[in-house]
């Protein structure tokens, strides 16, 4: 219970990062995101199913490193902001970039009806599905690519803020309205909160 009687910024911080530690482990619909201020396109390897998570191959070091680019991105929007001086800004993932491909579907239904010496009927039916991504092949390379139908980018669980100048009420309001606006995400995914003062 010491950490009770602490100053009022240790405390903060560590309200802070229980904040987004728990916004982080909240989110996990599978949303996609609109186009703020995204890093370039990027398609997931081949495969044979239709959707794939580009989390099944090297999920960790990829979401990492947009995080640290989409950190950098906000942090240096928001510190240009009248009134912010200095800031730090975690991103955090929810989940990695998705292609849905485009497939071939066959559907088959056979529909027998069979009638016996005894004036009985009986009626049996067949169906079957099946499914093939829809590949082209690369002239210069010989290599076949999946088509890619839609991409959906990153989703974002919730962005940390904490700047200089962020103790007014009116400065913090700006830095979650242009958070909310370059990474076009909701104001309930957005904590800021002011840069601890240096003595």
């Amino acid at each position: 219970m010491n950490w009770l009687k602490q100053p009022k910024d240790k405390l903060l911080a560590v309200l802070a990062v229980a904040l987004l530690l728990g916004v982080t482990l909240m989110m996990a619909d599978e949303r996609p995101q609109g186009a703020g201020i995204w890093p370039g396109k990027e398609t997931a390897p081949a495969s044979s199913t239709p959707a794939v998570d580009v989390a099944k191959t090297g999920r960790g070091a990829e979401l990492a490193s947009q995080e640290r680019l989409l950190s950098d991105r906000v942090s240096n929007a928001v510190s240009k902001i009248e009134g912010v001086g200095a800031t730090e800004v975690v991103v955090s993932l929810a989940q990695g970039t998705r292609s849905e491909y485009a497939t071939n579907n066959n559907a088959n239904n056979k529909k027998i009806e069979e009638k016996d010496k005894s004036g009985g009927t009986r009626v049996t039916s067949d169906s079957t599905d099946s499914r093939t991504v829809v590949v082209v092949k690369e002239s210069s390379a010989a290599k076949e690519q999946p088509v890619v139908v839609r991409e959906m980018r990153y989703e974002i669980a919730g962005v940390l803020v904490v700047a200089e100048g962020a103790k007014d009420a009116a400065v913090r309001q700006n830095i979650s309205r242009a958070v909310c606006t370059l990474l076009d995400i909701p104001a309930h995914k957005v904590s800021v909160f002011p840069r601890e003062e240096k003595r």
